[in-house]
């Protein structure tokens, strides 16, 4: 068989199209039985069965790969932000669950809580550093930390999702959160964690200028603003967890936790 001349053809070598499972399973039914050879045609579609299995794992691992070096490059910048980021996706992961978010919902907001702040990067290390509370300016700069992670995350075709709960994690229901211009549709349900918990943390770690709030504390101020500056379903959830005694931080040392997803 010649290979056709075109600009189209993208293989290095000519082939036949690959026929498709179902192809298979109509040539295997013409077989004789008995003949020993419907073995051997069936196991061409276990074959290519595990072949995407393999292909989807490593494709999952250069995932991994990514987020993780991401991290790194965090950590580098700014070690807090590093060890917060940590202990959000830890808390976004327990609450999604405990909402009863299917496993695959429940990772793309775990990779989203972990790059939650990797837009910080883009701001001069000395303000994201501070060891004071941010004066306007400062604060208004680090307002475009998520859509700055955003397009970080977003270079990644199969992060698409968490990228937009990258930008969104932000958002209050009263509308006076950040980027502007937000609407409720705009918002998935993992920003919406993702902010509750990155809160949560932030108040109850000791800063610099500041001690942290006790879990309970922090929890009662979170509850007296949700619907206003926070999701309710998402503070609700978190109280609940620790309700239940299911609320434990991760280890500022534990690394990213991507063993969740095996």
């Amino acid at each position: 068989m010649s290979c056709p001349s075109s600009s189209r053809v993208l293989s290095t070598s000519c082939s036949t199209p690959e026929p498709s499972a179902s192809s298979w399973g109509r040539a295997a039914a013409r077989i004789p039985a008995g003949s020993g050879a419907t073995s051997s045609a069936t196991a061409f579609p276990n074959t290519r069965s595990r072949y995407a299995l393999q292909l989807y794992a490593d494709l999952k691992g250069d995932l991994v790969s990514f987020v993780r070096a991401l991290s790194v490059v965090l950590d580098s910048v700014d070690p807090y932000t590093h060890e917060h980021s940590v202990r959000v996706a830890d808390y976004s992961v327990r609450v999604a669950r405990h909402l009863g978010l299917r496993e695959d919902e429940v990772e793309t907001i775990h990779y989203a809580a972990l790059c939650h702040d990797i837009g910080k990067i883009a701001q001069r290390p000395e303000v994201i550093r501070k060891p004071m509370a941010l004066d306007p300016d400062e604060r208004k700069l680090m307002m475009r930390h998520p859509e700055a992670g955003a397009r970080i995350v977003g270079q990644i075709r199969a992060l698409r999702t968490a990228a937009a709960m990258v930008r969104t994690h932000h958002w209050r229901p009263d509308g006076r959160g950040y980027p502007s211009g937000l609407e409720d549709s705009d918002v998935p349900l993992g920003a919406r964690i993702i902010h509750v918990c990155d809160a949560f943390d932030a108040m109850t770690s000791d800063r610099p200028y500041r001690k942290g709030l006790p879990i309970a504390r922090a929890l009662v101020e979170l509850n007296r603003h949700a619907g206003s500056q926070f999701d309710t379903r998402a503070v609700a959830a978190l109280s609940e967890l620790h309700g239940l005694g299911r609320l434990v931080p991760a280890r500022p040392d534990s690394g990213l936790v991507l063993d969740l997803f095996p």
